[in-house]
């Protein structure tokens, strides 16, 4: 389980890191990128310390912030009265698409660390 979960945040931590681009025109994108390299950070020490419940509660959270700021982001960026402000269109549409592609992935995450949370251990 521990595997799959470190696939997740792999995958997750880049796009949230490159979603930190557009901090200052988007609400939750500091979220998402709080919760893919905090979650990332995370399961690596779980896989180090050979699982603890502790740190596996911690990583559950990670997801759940980053499903929450994902909500926000896009929320925010389809509303009518909308204005695409300095950064223009395209930034919006950007991290449009990397809220609607992390969006998945952080709700696969949530039942797989709830799993490492409630067990303690890497299976």
């Amino acid at each position: 389980m521990g595997w799959i979960a470190l696939l997740l945040w792999l995958l997750l931590a880049p796009m949230a890191l490159f979603a930190g681009l557009g901090v200052l025109t988007t609400p939750g994108a500091a979220g998402q990128v709080l919760a893919g390299a905090g979650g990332f950070a995370l399961c690596v020490i779980f896989l180090a310390v050979g699982g603890s419940s502790l740190v596996g509660w911690m990583l559950l959270g990670a997801a759940v912030v980053g499903v929450l700021a994902c909500v926000l982001a896009v929320s925010w960026l389809v509303r009518d009265d909308h204005d695409a402000g300095f950064a223009g269109q395209g930034a919006d549409e950007t991290q449009a698409l990397l809220a609607g592609v992390e969006l998945p992935l952080f709700l696969a995450a949530v039942p797989v660390t709830l799993a490492m949370a409630i067990t303690g251990s890497l299976t």
